[in-house]
């Protein structure tokens, strides 16, 4: 047996692999506990993997397998000395939870504080994991970890991996230039982040990534007559090149959040960016205040730090050197990977043992993914329980009224679910609800009338799909709908004579 093979072996699950950040922070860790020698490291991803991320993988020497099918991925995780789950509200992660496991020693990396739906840690994690981390400190006083005991949790935050911006060159420029690099989207980007910034008169930005609110966030920038001030560059790899051209980091989270260890932050302060931040989620946590960049109390006070910064040079100096010292000494994969070794060994002195698959909800046989969505939500799931349960019509379009209107994050979740259960007619339905009220009513159109093939379990999905066919002129839908309401729900077909 060779030296690499008899170390024991680490299998981690990830949802899917990505260039985002919990994906970036289970690489680094990986690759620095690879290194010290003590164990190995394999990945599952339950998603595709992206093929950016899979050269991240490849180039830290971690193997990479994508497994579509939870059950097929539960079975291929005997072998392994520890399963290393990680943990977000993913569709693909609930189902592999919901189904059990043969006899394995299991943690549980949660890269979410938790706090909100959708992302609330479930009591299910608890019953498969041995020991769950948390990647916030905040995440320990909630419920469930306290009642688990000492032994059965641990903190530990995600690390970057601070190879890549070890040499960050400094890019001559005229205007004083504020970078953001993230997931542009506003379940996560505070919603005012451009009406803020431009408020900085003379300012440049520099706006790094992808996601759902580009389009809006370049209408923003125009209505504010500022467009010739943002840069919007997409993904960006090199990101030292990127830090190189920023006088100060703006990295303004929305409120409710449920981010932890923000890698992207670590290395801007790494690269000694002083970074201005909101005080919401796992960003505010990782500056102090005044000695490693600015936490802005609000939105005035996130436009003053960045003109107090424009204005003192002097200052963000000192800030970005504080910034670069925190970094070295607390953040960072290598100090990951340490404690996880720590962690790995005292569970490589117990007994592999079984796991048994979740009891079956109300909703589980016909409508499996839209079971999965309610038992994650857990009590901000009764709009979607009546919806899905109810009988009396009145409630029951109450209930899907609150459904459509859910927040951003939760909404996301829905649609996310609905493409891993392509199958499901009330994942359908509740998709089509948040689509008609984000104003994409050709696409919430496909939705119910996948509602109505689904086996939708209330003409009502035939109801939305005929008011949806009468708005956009579709005749032989409407007809079709029409049809179905005449003969199950005469009352409201009545409407479409």
């Amino acid at each position: 047996m060779s030296e690499t093979s008899a170390r024991p072996l680490v299998r981690h699950i990830i949802p899917q692999l990505s260039p985002g950040g919990a994906a970036r922070a289970m690489i680094g860790l990986a690759k620095y506990s690879d290194r010290v020698g003590g164990y190995r490291h394999e990945v599952i991803s339950l998603g595709r993997a992206d093929r950016r991320a899979l050269a991240l993988a490849a180039a830290a020497g971690i193997p990479v397998i994508s497994v579509a099918e939870p059950a097929r991925a539960a079975a291929m995780t005997g072998d392994a000395d520890i399963v290393q789950l990680h943990f977000w509200n993913a569709p693909e992660l609930q189902a592999l939870l919901a189904g059990g496991f043969s006899a394995v020693r299991v943690i549980a990396w949660c890269h979410v504080n938790g706090a909100s739906p959708p992302h609330l840690i479930p009591s299910c994690l608890f019953e498969v994991a041995d020991v769950v981390v948390a990647t916030a400190a905040d995440t320990l006083e909630q419920a469930l970890f306290r009642a688990a005991g000492a032994e059965r949790v641990a903190l530990i935050g995600g690390g970057a991996d601070f190879e890549r911006v070890a040499q960050v060159p400094r890019q001559p420029h005229a205007a004083f230039t504020v970078g953001h690099v993230g997931t542009l989207d506003f379940a996560k980007l505070h919603p005012e982040f451009i009406a803020m910034s431009a408020a900085v008169p003379g300012a440049r930005f520099v706006v790094c990534g992808e996601g759902a609110a580009v389009p809006e966030l370049r209408r923003q920038a125009e209505a504010a007559g500022a467009a010739d001030r943002f840069e919007f560059r997409g993904y960006v790899e090199d990101l030292a090149a990127v830090l190189g051209e920023f006088d100060a980091f703006g990295y303004p989270l929305c409120e409710g959040n449920s981010t932890t260890t923000e890698l992207v932050l670590q290395e801007a302060m790494h690269a000694g960016v002083a970074p201005v931040v909101l005080p919401f989620g796992g960003a505010a946590s990782l500056v102090v205040d005044g000695e490693s960049g600015l936490v802005a109390p609000s939105v005035a006070d996130y436009t003053a730090a960045l003109r107090r910064l424009k204005s003192d040079p002097d200052e963000r100096a000192r800030l970005g050197r504080n910034a670069a010292d925190r970094a070295r000494t607390l953040y960072g994969a290598d100090n990951c990977a340490r404690q996880f070794d720590t962690l790995y060994a005292r569970l490589m002195g117990k007994p592999k043992r079984p796991r048994p698959a979740a009891r079956a909800g109300a909703l589980s046989a016909r409508f499996p993914g839209a079971q999965l969505l309610v038992q994650s939500l857990a009590d901000a799931a009764d709009d979607f329980r009546q919806s899905g349960e109810g009988d009396d019509e009145a409630t029951l379009f109450e209930a899907d009224r609150r459904v459509a209107a859910s927040g951003i994050g939760i909404g996301n979740t829905v649609l996310q679910y609905r493409s891993c259960f392509p199958g499901d007619g009330l994942l359908a339905l509740w998709s089509g609800l948040v689509l008609r009220r984000r104003g994409r009513p050709a696409l919430a159109l496909a939705e119910f009338s996948r509602a109505v093939r689904g086996d939708c379990p209330h003409w009502r999905a035939a109801y939305y799909l005929a008011c949806l066919a009468r708005e956009l002129g579709s005749q032989e839908i409407l007809a079709q709908a029409s049809a179905i309401l005449r003969e199950a729900a005469p009352h409201r077909g009545a409407e479409f004579a």
